[in-house]
Protein backbone atom coordinates (compact mmCIF):
# COMPACT_ATOMS: atom_id res chain seq x y z
CA UNK A 1 0.00 0.00 0.00
CA UNK A 2 2.85 2.40 0.80
CA UNK A 3 4.34 1.80 -2.65
CA UNK A 4 1.00 2.62 -4.30
CA UNK A 5 0.56 5.75 -2.19
CA UNK A 6 4.05 7.00 -3.04
CA UNK A 7 3.50 6.22 -6.71
CA UNK A 8 0.20 8.14 -6.83
CA UNK A 9 1.77 11.03 -4.87
CA UNK A 10 4.41 11.32 -7.61
CA UNK A 11 1.81 11.04 -10.40
CA UNK A 12 -0.38 13.73 -8.88
CA UNK A 13 2.58 16.06 -8.34
CA UNK A 14 3.55 15.64 -12.00
CA UNK A 15 -0.03 16.35 -13.07
CA UNK A 16 -0.10 19.54 -11.01
CA UNK A 17 3.09 20.73 -12.69
CA UNK A 18 2.05 19.80 -16.22
CA UNK A 19 -1.35 21.50 -15.99
CA UNK A 20 0.17 24.60 -14.41
CA UNK A 21 2.43 24.98 -17.45
CA UNK A 22 -0.62 25.36 -19.70
CA UNK A 23 -1.40 28.84 -18.41
CA UNK A 24 -2.82 30.88 -15.55
CA UNK A 25 -6.26 32.46 -15.13
CA UNK A 26 -4.70 35.92 -15.41
CA UNK A 27 -3.13 35.03 -18.76
CA UNK A 28 -6.39 33.61 -20.08
CA UNK A 29 -8.33 36.75 -19.19
CA UNK A 30 -6.48 38.86 -21.77
CA UNK A 31 -5.13 36.30 -24.24
CA UNK A 32 -5.82 37.05 -27.90
CA UNK A 33 -7.28 33.97 -29.57
CA UNK A 34 -8.86 33.13 -32.92
CA UNK A 35 -11.40 30.34 -33.59
CA UNK A 36 -10.06 27.15 -35.17
CA UNK A 37 -13.21 25.04 -35.16
CA UNK A 38 -16.63 25.33 -33.53
CA UNK A 39 -19.36 22.80 -33.01
CA UNK A 40 -22.23 21.92 -30.75
CA UNK A 41 -21.14 19.10 -28.45
CA UNK A 42 -22.90 15.75 -28.74
CA UNK A 43 -24.12 15.87 -25.14
CA UNK A 44 -25.48 19.40 -25.16
CA UNK A 45 -26.74 22.37 -27.09
CA UNK A 46 -24.25 25.08 -26.19
CA UNK A 47 -21.56 25.93 -28.75
CA UNK A 48 -18.01 24.89 -27.96
CA UNK A 49 -14.93 25.99 -29.88
CA UNK A 50 -11.28 25.18 -30.17
CA UNK A 51 -9.34 28.43 -30.43
CA UNK A 52 -5.63 29.20 -30.72
CA UNK A 53 -3.28 32.01 -29.81
CA UNK A 54 -0.51 33.63 -31.86
CA UNK A 55 1.94 30.92 -30.80
CA UNK A 56 -0.35 28.15 -32.03
CA UNK A 57 -1.33 26.96 -28.56
CA UNK A 58 -4.86 25.61 -28.45
CA UNK A 59 -7.63 26.40 -25.97
CA UNK A 60 -11.18 25.27 -25.36
CA UNK A 61 -14.00 27.81 -25.19
CA UNK A 62 -17.40 26.68 -23.95
CA UNK A 63 -20.49 28.84 -24.00
CA UNK A 64 -21.96 28.91 -20.49
CA UNK A 65 -24.06 31.14 -18.25
CA UNK A 66 -22.29 33.20 -15.63
CA UNK A 67 -23.14 30.94 -12.69
CA UNK A 68 -21.51 27.90 -14.30
CA UNK A 69 -18.43 29.90 -15.24
CA UNK A 70 -18.16 31.22 -11.69
CA UNK A 71 -18.49 27.69 -10.29
CA UNK A 72 -15.69 26.41 -12.52
CA UNK A 73 -13.41 29.28 -11.47
CA UNK A 74 -14.25 28.77 -7.79
CA UNK A 75 -13.47 25.04 -7.97
CA UNK A 76 -10.12 25.71 -9.65
CA UNK A 77 -9.25 28.27 -6.97
CA UNK A 78 -10.04 25.86 -4.13
CA UNK A 79 -8.10 23.04 -5.72
CA UNK A 80 -5.12 25.32 -6.30
CA UNK A 81 -5.25 26.31 -2.62
CA UNK A 82 -5.18 22.63 -1.67
CA UNK A 83 -2.34 21.73 -4.03
CA UNK A 84 -4.59 19.67 -6.29
CA UNK A 85 -4.40 19.58 -10.08
CA UNK A 86 -6.71 22.03 -11.83
CA UNK A 87 -7.29 23.56 -15.24
CA UNK A 88 -6.99 27.34 -15.33
CA UNK A 89 -10.29 28.99 -16.28
CA UNK A 90 -11.27 32.53 -17.20
CA UNK A 91 -14.60 34.14 -17.99
CA UNK A 92 -14.50 35.46 -21.55
CA UNK A 93 -16.65 36.83 -24.35
CA UNK A 94 -15.57 35.76 -27.84
CA UNK A 95 -16.83 36.75 -31.28
CA UNK A 96 -17.48 33.39 -32.93
CA UNK A 97 -18.20 32.65 -36.60
CA UNK A 98 -21.95 32.61 -37.37
CA UNK A 99 -22.74 33.03 -33.67
CA UNK A 100 -21.65 36.55 -32.81
CA UNK A 101 -20.43 37.51 -29.35
CA UNK A 102 -20.79 34.54 -26.98
CA UNK A 103 -20.14 34.48 -23.22
CA UNK A 104 -18.51 31.52 -21.56
CA UNK A 105 -15.27 30.12 -20.20
CA UNK A 106 -11.82 29.72 -21.73
CA UNK A 107 -9.46 26.93 -20.70
CA UNK A 108 -6.20 25.49 -22.05
CA UNK A 109 -6.67 22.31 -24.05
CA UNK A 110 -5.80 19.25 -21.98
CA UNK A 111 -4.51 16.58 -24.31
CA UNK A 112 -5.90 13.12 -23.65
CA UNK A 113 -6.60 9.99 -25.73
CA UNK A 114 -10.39 10.34 -25.61
CA UNK A 115 -10.90 7.22 -23.51
CA UNK A 116 -13.11 7.03 -20.47
CA UNK A 117 -13.09 4.84 -17.41
CA UNK A 118 -14.83 1.48 -17.78
CA UNK A 119 -18.18 1.46 -16.02
CA UNK A 120 -17.09 -1.66 -14.10
CA UNK A 121 -14.53 -0.65 -11.44
CA UNK A 122 -13.18 -4.20 -11.37
CA UNK A 123 -11.52 -3.24 -14.66
CA UNK A 124 -9.86 -0.18 -13.13
CA UNK A 125 -6.20 -0.26 -12.20
CA UNK A 126 -5.06 0.20 -8.60
CA UNK A 127 -3.85 3.68 -9.56
CA UNK A 128 -7.23 4.63 -11.02
CA UNK A 129 -9.05 3.44 -7.90
CA UNK A 130 -6.67 5.31 -5.62
CA UNK A 131 -7.01 8.54 -7.60
CA UNK A 132 -10.81 8.30 -7.56
CA UNK A 133 -10.77 7.74 -3.79
CA UNK A 134 -8.52 10.76 -3.23
CA UNK A 135 -10.70 12.98 -5.39
CA UNK A 136 -13.92 12.13 -3.58
CA UNK A 137 -13.43 14.47 -0.59
CA UNK A 138 -12.69 17.39 -2.93
CA UNK A 139 -15.79 16.75 -4.98
CA UNK A 140 -17.77 16.50 -1.74
CA UNK A 141 -16.30 19.74 -0.33
CA UNK A 142 -17.15 21.53 -3.57
CA UNK A 143 -20.69 20.09 -3.44
CA UNK A 144 -20.39 18.68 -6.94
CA UNK A 145 -22.26 15.40 -7.43
CA UNK A 146 -22.23 15.77 -11.22
CA UNK A 147 -19.50 13.13 -11.53
CA UNK A 148 -20.83 10.69 -14.10
CA UNK A 149 -18.65 8.68 -16.46
CA UNK A 150 -18.28 11.47 -19.05
CA UNK A 151 -16.85 13.93 -16.53
CA UNK A 152 -13.48 12.18 -16.36
CA UNK A 153 -10.64 12.05 -18.87
CA UNK A 154 -7.66 9.72 -18.56
CA UNK A 155 -4.27 11.40 -18.43
CA UNK A 156 -0.72 10.18 -18.83
CA UNK A 157 0.68 6.69 -19.30
CA UNK A 158 -1.07 5.54 -16.12
CA UNK A 159 -4.42 6.76 -17.54
CA UNK A 160 -5.19 8.55 -14.29
CA UNK A 161 -8.79 9.81 -14.11
CA UNK A 162 -9.15 13.58 -13.96
CA UNK A 163 -12.44 15.43 -13.50
CA UNK A 164 -12.48 17.91 -16.36
CA UNK A 165 -15.77 19.64 -15.53
CA UNK A 166 -16.48 21.47 -12.26
CA UNK A 167 -19.15 23.92 -13.40
CA UNK A 168 -21.75 22.38 -11.09
CA UNK A 169 -19.72 23.08 -7.97
CA UNK A 170 -21.76 24.40 -5.02
CA UNK A 171 -24.96 23.13 -6.66
CA UNK A 172 -25.38 20.31 -4.13
CA UNK A 173 -24.78 22.16 -0.86
CA UNK A 174 -28.16 20.91 0.33
CA UNK A 175 -26.99 17.28 0.17
CA UNK A 176 -25.38 16.68 3.56
CA UNK A 177 -25.65 12.92 4.05
CA UNK A 178 -22.94 10.83 2.40
CA UNK A 179 -23.58 7.17 1.61
CA UNK A 180 -22.21 4.89 -1.08
CA UNK A 181 -25.35 5.63 -3.12
CA UNK A 182 -25.53 9.41 -2.72
CA UNK A 183 -26.43 11.18 -5.96
CA UNK A 184 -28.07 14.40 -7.07
CA UNK A 185 -30.49 12.69 -9.40
CA UNK A 186 -31.62 9.09 -9.96
CA UNK A 187 -30.83 9.64 -13.64
CA UNK A 188 -27.19 10.72 -13.16
CA UNK A 189 -25.49 8.75 -10.36
CA UNK A 190 -21.79 9.36 -9.70
CA UNK A 191 -19.54 6.81 -11.38
CA UNK A 192 -17.65 6.39 -8.10
CA UNK A 193 -20.69 4.74 -6.51
CA UNK A 194 -19.95 1.61 -8.52
CA UNK A 195 -16.51 1.43 -6.89
CA UNK A 196 -17.98 1.41 -3.39
CA UNK A 197 -20.55 -1.20 -4.43
CA UNK A 198 -17.77 -3.43 -5.71
CA UNK A 199 -15.84 -2.95 -2.45
CA UNK A 200 -18.84 -3.89 -0.32
CA UNK A 201 -19.46 -7.03 -2.40
CA UNK A 202 -15.80 -8.02 -2.05
CA UNK A 203 -15.04 -7.66 -5.77
CA UNK A 204 -12.20 -5.21 -5.11
CA UNK A 205 -10.02 -4.31 -2.14
CA UNK A 206 -9.65 -0.65 -1.23
CA UNK A 207 -7.23 1.02 1.14
CA UNK A 208 -9.05 4.16 2.22
CA UNK A 209 -6.09 5.85 3.90
CA UNK A 210 -5.34 8.11 0.93
CA UNK A 211 -8.91 9.35 0.86
CA UNK A 212 -8.84 10.18 4.57
CA UNK A 213 -5.51 11.98 4.09
CA UNK A 214 -7.25 14.30 1.62
CA UNK A 215 -9.99 14.88 4.18
CA UNK A 216 -7.34 16.06 6.64
CA UNK A 217 -5.82 18.32 3.98
CA UNK A 218 -9.22 19.89 3.37
CA UNK A 219 -9.72 20.48 7.10
CA UNK A 220 -6.49 22.49 7.14
CA UNK A 221 -7.47 24.87 4.31
CA UNK A 222 -7.38 28.56 5.23
CA UNK A 223 -10.95 29.68 5.96
CA UNK A 224 -10.15 33.34 5.30
CA UNK A 225 -8.95 32.60 1.80
CA UNK A 226 -11.90 30.31 1.18
CA UNK A 227 -14.21 33.07 2.34
CA UNK A 228 -12.70 35.49 -0.17
CA UNK A 229 -13.16 32.92 -2.93
CA UNK A 230 -16.80 32.41 -1.97
CA UNK A 231 -17.45 36.14 -1.98
CA UNK A 232 -15.84 36.44 -5.42
CA UNK A 233 -18.04 33.59 -6.67
CA UNK A 234 -21.19 35.22 -5.27
CA UNK A 235 -20.26 38.58 -6.78
CA UNK A 236 -19.63 37.00 -10.19
CA UNK A 237 -23.00 35.23 -10.01
CA UNK A 238 -24.75 38.43 -8.93
CA UNK A 239 -26.18 36.93 -5.75
CA UNK A 240 -27.95 39.16 -3.27
CA UNK A 241 -26.40 39.38 0.22
CA UNK A 242 -28.84 36.90 1.77
CA UNK A 243 -28.13 34.21 -0.81
CA UNK A 244 -24.39 34.83 -0.58
CA UNK A 245 -24.45 34.44 3.23
CA UNK A 246 -26.53 31.27 3.00
CA UNK A 247 -24.10 29.67 0.55
CA UNK A 248 -21.09 30.64 2.63
CA UNK A 249 -22.68 29.25 5.79
CA UNK A 250 -23.55 25.97 4.07
CA UNK A 251 -20.07 25.63 2.57
CA UNK A 252 -18.25 26.14 5.85
CA UNK A 253 -20.66 23.81 7.65
CA UNK A 254 -19.73 21.21 5.03
CA UNK A 255 -16.02 21.83 5.50
CA UNK A 256 -16.25 21.70 9.31
CA UNK A 257 -18.13 18.40 9.19
CA UNK A 258 -16.02 16.72 6.51
CA UNK A 259 -13.86 14.76 8.95
CA UNK A 260 -16.88 13.26 10.70
CA UNK A 261 -18.66 12.75 7.36
CA UNK A 262 -15.90 10.65 5.84
CA UNK A 263 -14.95 8.77 9.00
CA UNK A 264 -18.57 7.68 9.34
CA UNK A 265 -18.69 6.88 5.63
CA UNK A 266 -15.63 4.63 5.88
CA UNK A 267 -17.01 2.91 8.98
CA UNK A 268 -20.29 2.20 7.21
CA UNK A 269 -18.51 0.83 4.14
CA UNK A 270 -16.33 -1.49 6.21
CA UNK A 271 -19.26 -2.66 8.31
CA UNK A 272 -21.38 -3.43 5.25
CA UNK A 273 -18.50 -5.30 3.61
CA UNK A 274 -17.89 -7.32 6.78
CA UNK A 275 -21.59 -8.21 7.03
CA UNK A 276 -21.59 -9.39 3.40
CA UNK A 277 -18.69 -11.69 4.18
CA UNK A 278 -19.97 -12.98 7.52
CA UNK A 279 -23.75 -13.56 7.77
CA UNK A 280 -23.47 -13.89 11.56
CA UNK A 281 -22.57 -10.23 11.93
CA UNK A 282 -25.19 -7.62 12.73
CA UNK A 283 -26.80 -6.28 9.56
CA UNK A 284 -29.06 -3.41 8.65
CA UNK A 285 -32.81 -4.11 8.86
CA UNK A 286 -34.23 -6.02 5.91
CA UNK A 287 -36.24 -3.09 4.47
CA UNK A 288 -33.10 -0.92 4.47
CA UNK A 289 -31.06 -3.65 2.79
CA UNK A 290 -33.77 -4.13 0.18
CA UNK A 291 -33.90 -0.40 -0.53
CA UNK A 292 -30.10 -0.26 -0.87
CA UNK A 293 -30.13 -3.22 -3.25
CA UNK A 294 -32.80 -1.66 -5.45
CA UNK A 295 -31.07 1.73 -5.63
CA UNK A 296 -27.71 0.09 -6.28
CA UNK A 297 -29.12 -2.06 -9.09
CA UNK A 298 -30.80 0.98 -10.63
CA UNK A 299 -27.62 3.03 -10.52
CA UNK A 300 -25.65 0.24 -12.19
CA UNK A 301 -28.31 0.02 -14.92
CA UNK A 302 -28.10 3.76 -15.51
CA UNK A 303 -24.29 3.80 -15.57
CA UNK A 304 -23.86 0.62 -17.65
CA UNK A 305 -26.73 1.01 -20.11
CA UNK A 306 -29.05 3.99 -19.81
CA UNK A 307 -26.51 6.80 -19.59
CA UNK A 308 -25.46 6.50 -23.23
CA UNK A 309 -28.74 5.23 -24.63
CA UNK A 310 -31.24 7.46 -22.82
CA UNK A 311 -29.80 10.06 -20.44
CA UNK A 312 -27.40 11.78 -22.84
CA UNK A 313 -29.94 11.99 -25.70
CA UNK A 314 -32.59 13.29 -23.29
CA UNK A 315 -30.23 15.97 -21.96
CA UNK A 316 -29.42 17.07 -25.49
CA UNK A 317 -33.11 17.52 -26.33
CA UNK A 318 -33.81 19.20 -23.00
CA UNK A 319 -31.00 21.70 -23.41
CA UNK A 320 -31.99 22.48 -26.98
CA UNK A 321 -35.55 23.25 -25.90
CA UNK A 322 -34.26 25.34 -23.00
CA UNK A 323 -31.85 27.25 -25.23
CA UNK A 324 -34.65 28.14 -27.67
CA UNK A 325 -36.92 29.21 -24.85
CA UNK A 326 -34.26 31.35 -23.23
CA UNK A 327 -33.33 32.87 -26.59
CA UNK A 328 -36.94 33.94 -27.10
CA UNK A 329 -36.87 35.53 -23.66
CA UNK A 330 -33.57 37.28 -24.37
CA UNK A 331 -31.55 35.46 -21.72
CA UNK A 332 -28.65 33.03 -21.64
CA UNK A 333 -29.54 29.48 -20.55
CA UNK A 334 -28.91 28.90 -16.86
CA UNK A 335 -30.10 25.36 -16.29
CA UNK A 336 -28.12 22.30 -15.28
CA UNK A 337 -25.97 20.62 -17.86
Amino acid sequence: MRDLADHVDALEAQLVRSLARLGTPAELETLEVTPEECERPKAGSRPACVVKDARGRRYFFKSAPVDLVAAEIFAASVRRLGGRAFVATAARQLDLPDLGVVSGMLQPMVEHPGERLPTDPVAWTDVQREVMLREHPWEWLLANLDTHVDQYVLLGPERAPFNIDWDHSLLDLNVEELTRLTSRSPAIPPLRNTLYGAYVRGDVDLHLIGMLAQVRAISRLDDRRLGRMLRAWSAQCGHDPERARAAETAFFRRKEAIGHTFRRFVQDLRAERAAERDPTRARAPLPERARTAVIGAWQRLVIDVLHDRAVVPWLKVYRSVLARREARMGRSPTSDS
